[in-house]
């Protein structure tokens, strides 16, 4: 979601450049109708509900390339620092986002916890679940490299406590890194080692965390 200060002239400056509205959407492949709810930043749902309508990513990047292209680069270098909200097509967002996302050690914090003790099937909410108190919160805390993110914890409802977070989240790490999250998959690990040396060592520290953690569990059981 881009701020509606600057998302209005924004789309105002490429109905211009492309002689309309109808114009332009013909240029993106898009209805004029859709482009039409990007611009106002709203979708009528029906005679009394109207939502909010996010601009797709790909729209955001095809004005920022147009505004290149027209020797605007000051107009395309604010696009970014306007950019209030993002999400998946649906579910929760994160507001007030650090953009660009600084690439540090939370990121395979992250990383490590989804593939340790996450879930992030296709279809369903994504969520970290772990019993220890501490681990729940380094997970809520190292979230906050995306900006504000709209998270929640289960407690009561599983046999085991869970943070609920944002599909987007999944999209970015899956989007910056070699890796499928829902099939716990790393496609290409040499990728670990051509990252910053604290990443690395977050990454494997957190991976050795939860080894321990299995463990301790199996010999609990094996005794029990």
């Amino acid at each position: 979601m881009l701020e509606d200060d600057f998302r209005i002239p924004i789309f105002d400056t490429c109905f211009n450049l492309f002689g309309g509205r109808r114009n332009f959407a013909k240029l993106l492949g898009a209805s004029y109708t859709a482009v039409s709810e990007w611009y106002h930043g709203k979708k009528k749902r029906s005679k009394t509900k109207t939502t909010r309508q996010f601009c797709p990513l790909w729209v955001i990047e095809k004005i920022n390339r147009i505004f290149i292209d027209q020797n605007l680069e000051n107009i395309a270098n604010e696009i970014q620092k306007n950019i209030t909200e993002y999400r998946s097509h649906s579910g929760r967002s994160v507001i007030n986002p650090n953009l660009p996302i600084p690439e540090k050690p939370e990121l395979m914090n992250l990383l490590a916890h989804i593939l340790g003790d996450g879930c992030a099937l296709r279809g369903s909410m994504p969520y970290y679940s772990n019993t220890c108190e501490e681990l729940r919160n380094e997970f809520l805390n190292d979230l906050k490299i995306f900006g504000e993110v709209e998270c929640f914890e289960r407690i009561q409802q599983y046999h085991t406590p869970r943070v609920m977070f944002p599909t987007v989240i999944v999209h970015v790490l899956e989007g910056a890194y070699p890796i499928d999250l829902g099939k716990k998959r790393i496609f290409n690990p040499s990728f670990l080692f051509e990252l910053p040396e604290k990443m690395l060592m977050a990454f494997l520290m957190m991976r050795g965390m939860f080894m321990t953690q299995i463990s301790k569990y199996a010999h609990k059981i094996k005794n029990s």
